[in-house]
C-alpha cells in the first residue's frame, strides 16, 4: 500500500507502484506539497494527516509512515492495525465494523486470513514459497475431501529481479495463462482463459 517515509525533514509519499511524491518539510511539521498538488500534509501529534485541500476527508499515518486509517467526508473510516513496529498487518476494519484478520506462522510468514462474510467467519488459507515469498496456492473454505484450491506459477527474469504471474490453475485444472508483450517491457497483453 501507500507509505509516508521520512527523508530528513521531508516526507515521501510512496505509492504501491513505487511512484513518489515529495513533500518538502520545514522542521518535520510544515510541509510544502509537490507542484500542482491539491493535497495538504500536516503533523498532528505523533501522526501525519493528509487531506485534499478544503475537505474533511483524510488519511492518517503513524510515526513510522504506515496508514492507520482513511476517513471520507462523512466520517466513514477504514482502519488498519499493525504488529508493533513491523510491516505486518494484523487487521483491516471497514466503516461498519467488519474485520479481516491476518494470521502468520512462527517464522512470520503469512498463512491465512479470516473474514466475516454474511456474518460467519470464513478462513482463506494460502501457501507462500519460503524462498521467493511468492503466493503459490490459496484455498477458500471447502470440504477437506474436495478442497477448492488455486495454484499460481511465475516467470522470473534473471538479473532483473522481475517476476511476473505466468499461470493460475484452478480446482478443475482450469488454467489461465498470462501472455506478456516482450522480455523488455513485460506488460500483459493477453490472457488465455480455460
Amino acid at each position: 500500500g501507500v507509505q509516508l517515509v521520512a527523508a530528513g525533514s521531508d516526507r515521501l509519499l510512496v505509492s504501491a507502484t513505487g511512484a513518489v511524491s515529495v513533500f518538502r518539510g520545514n522542521g518535520d511539521s510544515l510541509f510544502l506539497a509537490p507542484p500542482g498538488s491539491e493535497v495538504v500534509l500536516k503533523k498532528a501529534g505523533a501522526t501525519f494527516e493528509m487531506s485534499p485541500r478544503g475537505s474533511l476527508a483524510k488519511s492518517v499515518y503513524d510515526s513510522l509512515g504506515r496508514l492507520v486509517y482513511a476517513q471520507d467526508i462523512n466520517n466513514n473510516r477504514d482502519s488498519v492495525k499493525w504488529e508493533g513496529s513491523t510491516d505486518k498487518i494484523l487487521k483491516v476494519k471497514d466503516p461498519v465494523g467488519k474485520e479481516i484478520t491476518f494470521n502468520y506462522n512462527g517464522s512470520g510468514t503469512f498463512t491465512h486470513f479470516t473474514s466475516l462474510s454474511g456474518g460467519a467467519a470464513r478462513e482463506t488459507r494460502v501457501t507462500i514459497n519460503a524462498t521467493t515469498n511468492q503466493l503459490t496456492r490459496d484455498s477458500i473454505p471447502s470440504p477437506t475431501a474436495a478442497p477448492y484450491t488455486t495454484t499460481y506459477t511465475y516467470q522470473s527474469y534473471p538479473g532483473t529481479k522481475t517476476v511476473v504471474l505466468a499461470k493460475r490453475i484452478g480446482v478443475l485444472t482450469d488454467t489461465t495463462v498470462v501472455v506478456y508483450d516482450s522480455t523488455a517491457k513485460r506488460r500483459p497483453v493477453q490472457v488465455k482463459l480455460p
